[in-house]
């Protein structure tokens, strides 16, 4: 599904990925956790071309992409979900989910509205199709992101940090959300500091800091008996 070789993402003088390497098979949920300021970010948006690596490859369903490639046609494979929403302000709930599926896509209006609707369903936020973004808590905004993401009908989605500019009670809304869709089989990849989250939802834990990914195991290994001693200092600190 992912497939990423040696990658490395230098600003100027700064290298923030250093030789990256990386699969994510298809229904697979990929946690990535470490320090801030460790390179997490800016692997996500790697993958979906927000940021251009300086060298190595990133293969989408077996096409590479770090070649010249039409970034707007690997974006509708890849959904993305920020840290801080990104909703339009000026549009409402409803617009802000059918805008891109529309214009993008070519889905009609109605079949556009239908799905959002069935989305909003599922997250719990049917009343609120034709709210503006002003009116909705952060946990609220949150789920519509994610909503938003969905309506493309992507085939991965990336995550973040979803709630790390949430108040603490928005922020289980917003992982039962994330929950759902691993349950129900989407290919994810996630950076948090939701150790909870990433204990019961990941599949599979990558701990990245200075660019580097130090340790790789299963949740299960990883907070039990990590082997690298920065993922031990690290959890020590994040986990009381």
């Amino acid at each position: 599904m992912i497939l990423i070789k040696d990658l490395c993402k230098n600003y100027g003088s700064l290298n923030v990925l250093k030789g990256i390497d990386m699969e994510v098979k298809k229904g697979e949920v990929v946690v990535i956790v470490g320090p801030s300021g460790s390179g997490k970010s800016t692997l996500l948006r790697c993958i979906n071309l927000l940021e251009h690596p300086t060298s190595g490859e990133i293969y989408i369903e077996g096409e590479k992409i770090t070649r010249r490639t039409d970034e707007n046609k690997i974006r509708q494979k890849i959904g993305m979900v920020f840290q801080h929403f990104n909703l339009f302000s000026n549009l409402n709930v409803m617009d802000n989910i059918t805008l891109a599926p529309v214009k993008v896509k070519g889905i009609s209006k109605e079949a556009a509205e239908d799905n959002a609707n069935e989305l909003l369903k599922e997250v719990g936020l049917s009343d609120r199709a034709y709210d503006y973004p002003a009116k909705l808590s952060g946990g609220q905004m949150q789920r519509v992101a994610i909503c938003r993401a969905l309506a493309m009908q992507p085939d991965i989605m990336l995550f973040d940090e979803p709630t790390s500019a949430l108040d603490p009670e928005m922020v289980k809304d917003v992982l039962t959300t994330m929950e759902g869709l691993a349950r129900e089989g989407m290919t994810m990849v996630v950076v948090t500091h939701e150790m909870g989250f990433a204990k019961e939802v990941g599949d599979r834990i990558m701990f990245i800091d200075e660019g580097k990914v130090l340790e790789e195991s299963n949740p299960e290994t990883f907070f039990s008996n990590p082997q690298n001693s920065r993922a031990k200092e690290f959890l020590s600190k994040v986990i009381h």
